[in-house]
């Protein structure tokens, strides 16, 4: 609108029919100072936004069991891939010593949700003397609990 007096607020309204698919609306003020020291303001109180397509939202229940598909991966590179639908909040057990899986759950083996990585070899991730660094990959997990427990040995 044009302005008719200075110092005074306007009313003023204007329609607009938004494209489809238009994500938003706003309000805009589009004056051109006429000289320097101009001071401009705009203040909306209302603004009123009409759709013809109210957007519709879907709520669904908790999510009560995970996908788990995570690798596994040694500072050596050796690596084991797990892949396993599981509840959330259950645990799945794998013990690379004795080359088990047990879904704690119903202590059933989950042997054929392990897989080795890297070639060929008989053990799945051995510790090895001193330090031993795991990095774990998995895409979307959140709240994931990695217990480690090992038996010291002597000359093994």
């Amino acid at each position: 609108p044009s302005m008719t007096a200075d110092a005074t607020w306007q009313s003023w309204s204007r329609s607009e029919a938004l494209r489809s698919g238009s994500k938003y609306a706003g309000i805009y003020l589009d004056y051109t100072p006429s000289g320097a020291g101009v001071d401009m303001y705009m203040e909306a109180s209302d603004c009123t936004l009409t759709l013809t397509n109210t957007p519709g939202f879907t709520g669904f229940a908790e999510q009560g069991n995970y996908n788990l598909d995570c690798t596994l991966t040694d500072d050596d590179g050796d690596a084991i891939q797990v892949t396993f639908q599981m509840e959330t909040g259950e645990t799945l057990t794998i013990d690379t010593d004795n080359a088990t899986a047990i879904y704690e759950k119903d202590g059933s083996s989950q042997y054929g949700a392990v897989t080795r990585l890297g070639g060929p070899r008989l053990t799945w991730l051995k510790l090895k003397p001193g330090t031993n660094t795991w990095q774990f990959d998995d895409v979307g997990t959140a709240g994931l609990t990695i217990a480690v427990s090992y038996e010291e040995r002597r000359g093994a």
